[in-house]
């Protein structure tokens, strides 16, 4: 669909446009950071408070990474439509193995012979940065994600992590109310090592964060989770009686 290459021309140009800023921002600093002048400030340009994305402009090409998001929005249609197709016009409905095959055979190459790229590039560029571990990792997460998904299936099935998943539409409305509120009294502890904070304050603040919305979950979002709540709402109004949302909150 030529409309959809076109949005995704619209997702992919914006971060371009933003790594090349992002980019020519950090290497002037690099150079010429000595002179404490501009080209120093442009090296905070991701938090927002770099001089040269604080124009209209520069706001706008600032937020090119939002690309991102639009990407995922686009996969995920296209991910549905053959589907969608299948149950709304009546298409055939395609076959599971072969759908997966192709994802497979359409995403997974371009990703290896990009991996292979940026490794050979950084040997040429910067050879000290070329750390083949890391270049390995990527290889097997794709390995794990697309020849193994049996294992990663058991893993993201764990009750700990399935029980966090289902409750993250509650973590991600609540988790930085809670942290805004309540981090004020763990920031006096806080040390000049970033180690001993991530280790001893703010993996235990976000796990203490985390279990406080999985307590709220019943409340937030699980009532909702119901198809039929408008109604048991309407009768609960009508009745007067609160015996028809019960079965919300059990």
């Amino acid at each position: 669909m030529a409309e959809l290459d076109g949005l995704r021309a619209v997702a992919i140009l914006p971060v371009v446009l933003f790594h090349a800023m992002l980019s020519l921002s950090l290497k002037s600093a690099a150079i010429h950071g000595a002179d404490g002048g501009g080209a120093g400030a442009q090296v905070s340009s991701l938090t927002g408070d770099a001089d040269v994305f604080r124009s209209p402009l520069g706001w706008i090409v600032g937020h090119g990474f939002l690309g991102v998001q639009l990407f995922f929005v686009i996969s995920g249609f296209v991910v549905v439509l053959p589907f969608a197709r299948a149950r709304l016009l009546g298409d055939r409905r395609p076959s599971l193995g072969r759908f997966y095959l192709k994802r497979l055979t359409r995403i997974e190459p371009p990703y290896v012979i990009a991996l292979a790229a940026f490794f050979v590039g950084t040997l040429v560029a910067a050879p000290e940065n070329a750390r083949l571990a890391d270049y390995l990792a990527g290889l097997l997460l794709m390995t794990l994600g697309a020849f193994r998904s049996r294992v990663v299936r058991r893993v993201l099935s764990v009750p700990v992590v399935s029980t966090v998943g289902g409750a993250c539409y509650t973590i991600y409305l609540l988790h930085f109310l809670m942290v805004s509120l309540f981090g004020r009294f763990i920031a006096p502890f806080a040390t000049q090592s970033f180690e001993l904070n991530l280790l001893l304050l703010a993996l235990p603040f976000a796990i203490a964060v985390t279990f406080a919305c999985l307590c709220l979950f019943p409340l937030v979002e699980r009532p909702f989770m119901h198809g039929d709540w408008p109604a048991r709402l309407r009768d609960a109004v009508r009745t007067r009686s609160l015996a028809p949302l019960r079965a919300l909150f059990a």
